[in-house]
């Protein structure tokens, strides 16, 4: 599979994001990340994934739902719109692995 993207697909490419908190020690299981960041078409939306924030996230007009929801949103946008998805690191594209979600055609 081909890494490259064209400049047209990097303008309507969607990017995402995710941060955590780092295990507390060296060597311990990874903590799931709590909050997603996504960008399409210039419009940055930052997503809590954590359900004990949802009250706080809504609050100060954040979304919040779950990271299986958010990446199942993004394949079905992705795959409608024939749009790419661009991850920052390998650990982003696990995340869609993990879910059970089949995004191998989408991803840059």
């Amino acid at each position: 599979m081909s890494t490259g993207i064209s400049y047209e697909e990097a303008q309507r490419a969607i990017y995402f994001d995710v941060e955590g908190r780092a295990p507390k020690k060296r060597g311990a299981k990874e903590r799931p990340p709590v909050l997603a960041g996504v960008l399409i078409d210039g419009q940055y939306q930052a997503i809590l994934l954590k359900d004990d924030l949802c009250e706080a996230a809504e609050a100060k007009g954040l979304d919040c739902m779950s990271l299986k929801q958010v990446l199942r949103t993004l394949r079905k946008k992705a795959t409608e719109e024939d749009r790419k998805i661009v991850y920052f690191t390998s650990k982003d594209k696990k995340l869609f692995t993990e879910m059970a979600e089949d995004i191998s055609d989408t991803l840059r």
